[in-house]
């Protein structure tokens, strides 16, 4: 019988071992500055994803991560439609964000580590890089535009609230003015 891909959490100061057993692959973990949530990075079956074909193989044909809380072990599972890629967590906040890109994919992901909320917003061109100002309380992501193109999510709105994202196009064009 095959063992399901799991994460397993060493507590240092009684020294017991958790097991969490997870619904994906794993390709990597990476956990939050705080030490409170990790992200588990999945791996993805050969194959498009498609829901007929029941869920264990539509799960296993998907991209996504699994968002983890490290002090109760629940986890959360995220499919995405584009490998996520450029996690950058946001200093003094329990956020993160990341891009999703791919052939009909372009978007960036917010994530709130203490809800495990994730809120996504569709890009009108290929994400490249995401990042925070954390001075000004902006997040931002890059795009490819031949003027240049950045989107910026302001960090004092909450998921909940829905954010906005504003763009700012044209200053690769600007730039060249002399």
């Amino acid at each position: 019988e095959e063992v399901p891909p799991q994460v397993a959490l060493l507590e240092l100061a009684s020294e017991v071992i958790v097991h969490r057993p997870l619904r994906k692959g794993i390709a990597g973990v990476e956990v939050a500055p705080d030490g409170q949530t990790a992200f588990v990075l999945h791996s993805k079956a050969e194959g498009a994803p498609d829901p007929s074909e029941g869920e264990a193989l539509f799960l296993a044909r998907s991209y996504g991560y699994s968002l983890l809380d490290l002090r109760t072990v629940n986890a959360k599972l995220q499919t995405t439609p584009a490998a996520p890629s450029g996690l950058v967590f946001a200093p003094d906040r329990d956020e993160a964000f990341l891009i999703l890109s791919g052939p009909e994919t372009a978007a960036v992901q917010r994530v709130n580590l203490s809800s495990l909320a994730v809120q996504t917003w569709s890009l009108g061109r290929p994400p490249e890089v995401v990042g925070v100002l954390a001075s000004v309380d902006r997040a931002f992501v890059t795009q490819t535009h031949p003027e240049g193109r950045i989107s910026f999510v302001n960090l004092a709105s909450e998921v909940a609230d829905g954010g906005r994202l504003e763009t700012v196009s044209g200053y690769a064009l600007n730039g060249r003015i002399q």
